[in-house]
């Protein structure tokens, strides 16, 4: 496994892109596969079969799961969220603080998530994450997993061929004793 710290304008370039894709999802959320106002808060929202899927919430708290379809899945939340997505090519996600997001059995799968972001990929080709302040990064048999962190953040990397942190705050990650990375303390 490696473990690197990326340079900041490639961190930021990656972010760039990844962002702009997000705003595409954010777009055309309406498009989703319940209703031109998307998911409600509290209430699980699936989407399934087709070519791509791309979920909305209403607000805070939204359940959102995305899988088999044939393309690209993708899910905007506000806080407090929980985000699925399996079995499929690609997935996005875009959530606000206290969000939960999994992402397995894809080719890649990239999110921008806020404070105290809980992230796991796993079963992936690449994972690209963006988390905020006091956030959880997982990443489990993936051949890349990038992951920038806004302020303290955990990144476990197992089975993993490139593992890559950026602390955007500043500073190199440290290496922690039991085989994560942080930013911040360990």
């Amino acid at each position: 496994m490696t473990l690197a710290a990326r340079p900041r304008s490639a961190s930021l370039a990656r972010a760039g892109a990844l962002l702009v894709s997000i705003a595409s999802i954010a777009s055309i959320a309406s498009l989703g596969c319940k209703s031109a106002e998307g998911c409600d808060p509290g209430e699980a929202c699936v989407c399934t079969g087709g070519s791509d899927c791309f979920l909305g919430c209403t607000g805070d708290g939204c359940s959102q799961d995305c899988h088999s379809v044939g393309d690209t899945c993708g899910t905007v939340c506000g806080n407090a969220c929980s985000s699925l997505c399996h079995d499929v090519s690609q997935c996005t996600s875009s959530c606000g603080s206290d969000c939960a997001l999994t992402c397995h059995s894809v080719s890649s799968c990239g999110a921008i998530c806020g404070d105290r972001c809980d992230y796991s990929c796993e079963n992936a080709s690449t994972c690209g994450v963006q988390a905020g302040d006091g956030s959880t990064i997982h990443c489990t048999s993936v051949s890349s997993c990038e992951a920038d962190c806004t302020g303290t953040c955990h990144v476990a990397c197992t089975n993993v061929s490139q593992c890559t942190v950026h602390c955007l705050g500043g500073g190199a990650p440290a290496s922690c004793p039991d085989g994560t990375m942080a930013c911040g303390a360990c």
